[in-house]
């Protein structure tokens, strides 16, 4: 039995970043749906996991009385390790959890659009920091902040202290670029965009006590794929966290919850629906690269022009990529069990794309033109109702994503759980990162 708990729902890419890392650092764990949080799942478990992802969609998806069972788990002793997304989630707010007495900075006081490679100055001796270096190598991609002015029953543990070589705010790489020339962009872009003045030396990472419980949580992406400084000091917060919550609130170790639900199995025919999907996705991926509105930044995400969903596309094509190798896999598991729920889904999900790639396409190349006489963001209303009305449709008119991009990952996200589920259950798991390797090949 786990000590650690990973919930699932509205995480994609960042699900797969826990996911993958906790493969390689060898420590076991179980996935948890919205809905196991909601039946009581987490009394198994000592230490929950929350991966990036709009907060918003991950309280929606957990509701009132999943809300009511992670509050209940830390109050009474248990641990919450947040990272971004999971991080904002605990926070003080009208839409979060309401464990944590701080609040997100205001949009005005933080630089909303930083992703890349960041130093985290350490600060404290706390006991996770011992024989670690003074500062730690680890990766940003597009945080909030922690607003904690006010807030005297936190402690911060560690600080943004430099940027590195593939530092970017909005899809500016900054390397290269005179302090003195932000003040300029920030006119042209209408946002923040000056790391010295908006990033530099705020809290990156804190501790906070919730009842009896305790919450670490990190705008910095620890568990980034191959972050080695990051992937050692997430596996030290997972120990200490274990350690105190099995003091704080031993945990009886009842039967995995991942082992409970009888999942039904993809056929062959499911694989070849999601592999033609996948292709698909590739072919709108390319007609990007050809415009110049994205490339390959690392190999599982792309780095975009300012204006474009390019988190969006990104994620979906890396996610259905890990899919598509997961079901090459559990497609040739012989167990005799139905698989039209696979089947009926992957039909839908491939039919909700081919909706959404004509649109995305002619949304592109608007959005392309739109950008040759200013930087937009994926938000601004552009030069008419019709392009407009196309993307509130597509992502709805927020900066998370809405309208049928939503329809879309809300799907995709049960397929990549039950994915992984069945992988665990046969023994089989695939690391995240062989899954994504043939992504940079696409611009080939």
């Amino acid at each position: 039995m786990s000590p650690f708990a990973v919930f699932w729902d509205q995480s994609f890419l960042w699900g797969l970043f826990v996911y993958d890392t906790l493969l390689k650092l060898q420590l076991p764990f179980s996935i948890l749906s919205a809905r196991d949080i909601r039946r009581g799942a987490l009394e198994n478990y000592s230490v929950l996991i929350v991966p990036g992802g709009w907060a918003v969609h991950k309280r929606a998806s957990l509701g009132e009385e999943g809300e009511k069972a992670i509050r209940s788990f830390v109050y009474h002793g248990g641990s919450y390790l947040g990272f971004c997304g999971g991080a904002g989630l605990a926070l003080s707010g009208q839409r979060t959890l309401n464990m944590v007495p701080v609040k997100r900075s205001p949009l005005e006081k933080r630089l909303p659009s930083a992703s890349g490679t960041v130093y985290v100055k350490i600060l404290g001796d706390h006991p996770s920091h011992k024989g670690l270096p003074p500062t730690i190598k680890t990766t940003v991609w597009w945080p909030s902040q922690f607003d904690i002015e006010a807030a005297e029953e936190v402690t911060p543990l560690g600080i943004y202290e430099g940027t590195g070589e593939d530092f970017w705010v909005s899809d500016i790489p900054i390397e290269g670029i005179e302090p003195e020339e932000f003040g300029r962009l920030e006119v042209i872009y209408g946002i923040n965009l000056d790391p010295s003045r908006y990033f530099l030396g705020n809290v990156a990472i804190l501790e906070s006590n919730y009842g009896s419980g305790k919450l670490i949580l990190s705008y910095p992406h620890l568990e980034t794929p191959e972050d080695e400084e990051g992937n050692e000091l997430l596996r030290r917060f997972l120990l200490y966290l274990d350690d105190h919550a099995r003091r704080s609130h031993p945990v009886p170790y009842h039967k995995d919850t991942n082992g409970e639900p009888e999942l039904d199995h993809p056929s062959l025919s499911s694989y070849h629906t999601v592999k033609r999907t996948l292709d698909k996705v590739r072919d709108f991926i390319r007609l990007g690269e050809s415009h110049f509105l994205w490339f390959w930044r690392r190999p599982w995400i792309l780095g975009w022009k300012r204006g474009v969903r390019g988190l969006e596309y990104s994620m979906l094509v890396t996610c259905l990529a890990f899919l598509e190798v997961s079901l090459s896999i559990l497609s040739l598991k012989k167990t005799g069990k139905s698989n039209s729920s696979w089947d009926v889904r992957l039909k839908n999900l491939e039919e909700l794309i081919d909706e959404f790639l004509p649109l995305a396409k002619k949304l592109l190349i608007q959005e392309r033109l739109a950008s040759f006489s200013t930087p937009i963001s994926k938000i601004d209303r552009l030069s008419s109702i019709e392009v407009d009305n196309l993307r509130a449709y597509l992502f709805g008119r927020q900066m998370n994503h809405g309208g049928l991009c939503r329809r879309i990952f809300d799907l995709l996200d049960t397929l990549l759980f039950d994915s992984i589920l069945l992988l665990k259950n046969y023994g089989s798991p695939i690391r995240f990162r062989t899954a994504t390797t043939i992504l940079p090949s696409f611009s080939a």
